[in-house]
């Protein structure tokens, strides 16, 4: 479960960091994406990373269920 006390301010940052380690084109899972950008917040972890993407972010990035990763939508990656 997602930690309630995740501020707005936090989930905000999980969500441009995630978007721009996809910006790449790479596709990457939520434990990947919570790797790469914990560096300096201990606190980002696989569900949370989950959770932002598919409520704040879920015009932004593109969830493949076959291969359990998300990548960012064409419309994120022009603008």
């Amino acid at each position: 479960m997602v930690d309630a006390d995740t501020s707005e301010l936090d989930r905000q940052w999980a969500l441009k960091e995630a978007a721009k380690l996809l910006a790449d084109g790479k596709p990457r899972n939520a434990r990947e994406i919570a790797a790469l950008t914990s560096s300096g917040r201990a606190w980002l972890y696989k569900p949370l990373v989950n959770n932002v993407l598919t409520r704040e972010g879920k015009y932004l990035f593109i969830y493949d269920y076959s291969s359990l990763t998300y990548r960012l939508t064409r419309d994120a990656k022009e603008g």
